[in-house]
């Protein structure tokens, strides 16, 4: 590195990504070209997961809030929010157990929730 910049190579693009712009973007990993922007947080978006069988996607963000996506059809199958900003700066990070009946959502401040009841209701299972 000659120049003083870094550079960075990408030989595989992944398919979500969240940012500081409040949305979720879908990016085809072949195409690289973007399938969907899902709107919903009040703040950046920290933390992506699918389920297992890749029919949900989780997003968490700064605004507290765990959102669940249907991947079919990129449409918001539920809201859950118990990580409150003031005492834990929003959802930093969402992962689903193997077997998808769990979902996993940590805070800043170490708090973790265990979702059940929720992700088997919105997925209508």
């Amino acid at each position: 590195m000659t120049s003083g910049r870094a550079t960075t190579s990408v030989t595989k693009p992944a398919g979500p990504h969240g940012g500081a712009d409040n949305l979720v973007r879908i990016v085809d990993a072949q195409s690289i070209e973007d399938v969907a922007f899902l709107p919903g947080h009040a703040g950046a978006v920290f933390a992506l997961a699918f389920s297992p069988d890749g029919k949900t996607l989780a997003s968490g963000g700064r605004d507290g809030q765990l959102r669940l996506w249907n991947t079919t059809a990129w449409q918001e199958m539920a809201v859950m929010a118990h990580h409150q900003v003031d005492l834990d700066p929003g959802v930093q990070a969402v992962e689903f157990n193997a077997s998808g009946s769990l979902l996993y959502s940590a805070g800043a401040r170490g708090r973790v929730i265990v979702w059940e009841a929720a992700i088997e209701a919105a997925a209508g299972r």
